[in-house]
């Protein structure tokens, strides 16, 4: 099978589930949940069609509010060991096959990764200005990233195909224009967290294992995820 390496920092997750999360007031949680996340979302679907090699660089702490009711995720974090992405560090990933960055803006300095000598992809996760990312998207095989942030891109003009993502579907952008669009069942009272990288993670296996076009992998992608989520959320 083809490698696929997930690079980003190590996230020891704290979750709490809730009801319904009101800012100022005391909320009642339902349930308390210690693991990994972030790049370790990528295996928590179970099959995998590739390879998945975890590449840890750097350690992040994140506590995370899971609001049943909106079937919305808030995170809060913070950097306890930074990311180190030197020329040495992206010369050791030469024997993949790819390389996933997750989550490119949560990476304290990636200007090596302009010297990677492998097809990469990347994500992102915060609101940071993506024009300053221009030149990683440009270099990029394919982009992910959340629909809600899709004002980010208004002036970014880039070959590269950038996928955005939400509840109720997908579209990829090129050059600034959407060549294409898929819609599925929007889901109710569920957990949405990690669901951004099950999106990646089946594109990208469906991109790289079977060689499907960006159009078809992000068709496909969108589906099993929404699967994923909703099997998920019936357990």
């Amino acid at each position: 099978m083809k490698k696929i390496g997930i690079v980003g920092k190590r996230y020891e997750d704290i979750k709490l589930y809730t009801d319904s999360n009101q800012i100022g007031e005391s909320n009642n949680c339902s349930t308390l949940d210690r693991c990994l996340g972030g790049m370790y979302n990528f295996r928590i679907t179970g099959k995998e069609e590739c390879t998945l090699v975890m590449v840890e660089n750097g350690v992040k702490k994140a506590y995370i509010i899971e609001d049943s009711q909106t079937s919305t995720r808030t995170s809060y974090t913070y950097t306890s060991e930074p990311s180190i992405i030197d020329d040495l560090f992206v010369d050791s990933l030469n024997y993949l096959d790819w390389v996933h960055f997750a989550y490119l803006d949560d990476l304290d300095d990636v200007s090596s990764i302009q010297n990677i000598q492998k097809p990469y992809s990347i994500d992102f996760c915060m609101n940071k200005d993506r024009l300053s990312y221009v030149k990683y998207i440009d270099g990029a095989s394919v982009v992910f990233d959340s629909r809600e942030r899709k004002k980010m891109y208004d002036n970014v003009r880039s070959n590269t195909p950038i996928i955005l993502h939400d509840e109720k579907g997908c579209e990829v952008i090129v050059n600034g224009e959407i060549v294409s669009e898929h819609f599925c069942e929007t889901l109710k009272n569920i957990s949405v967290n990690g669901a951004g990288d099950v999106f990646a993670k089946f594109f990208l296996e469906s991109h790289i294992s079977h060689d499907s076009t960006i159009e078809n992998a992000s068709k496909y992608a969108l589906n099993s995820a929404t699967s994923f989520l909703k099997i998920r959320s019936n357990k």
